[in-house]
């Protein structure tokens, strides 16, 4: 099973996977926690998927509550660099204090000019932006890699020039 997530979810094995957490239903610190069960492992999902690790310079595109998560799990990897790719000011604000060494606001030709002058190029690339929709216009869309861009990208060569900032391509 890969995830699901709706109102009720069978889940095989549930019982050695699934932790209760000592705190009433009525608690203040459940949307806390239900927050911390999606949003924080999507965001982690994505840096385990990309591959992160020590070492690496990461760019996370989206700056909304799965990116800033994915920031987290990469600096908790070990990535060395981490560029966020956002326009939002008080959310990459959060993303600095989470661990981004850079914001890129920039988009397109632009934004991927800055991504590789600040990195010379990327290790890990993970992508945190809900897809678009079919009726956004395709200049919108200058973000993503294909029609249905992957959630991570790993490094596929040592060249570090060749290697996924490549993704971060506009149409």
């Amino acid at each position: 099973m890969d995830g699901g997530q709706g109102e009720a979810v069978r889940v095989p094995h549930a019982d050695g996977t699934l932790v209760k957490l000592p705190v009433a239903a009525d608690s203040a610190l459940l949307p806390s926690l239900l927050a911390l069960s999606d949003v924080m492992t999507t965001g982690h999902h994505g840096a385990v998927t990309a591959g992160v690790g020590r070492g690496d310079a990461v760019l996370v595109v989206g700056d909304g509550a799965v990116g800033l998560c994915a920031v987290i799990a990469a600096k908790r990897l070990g990535a060395e660099r981490i560029v966020l790719a956002g326009r939002h000011e008080a959310r990459t604000g959060l993303g600095r204090e989470f661990g981004a060494t850079d914001v890129v606001a920039e988009r397109g030709k632009e934004g991927i000019a800055r991504i590789r002058e600040l990195t010379g190029g990327v290790d890990k690339v993970i992508e945190a932006v809900a897809p678009a929709r079919p009726s956004t216009p395709r200049s919108a869309r200058s973000w993503t890699a294909a029609p249905s861009a992957a959630w991570a990208s790993p490094s596929t060569s040592g060249d570090r020039s060749a290697r996924p900032s490549s993704c971060a391509t506009s149409r």
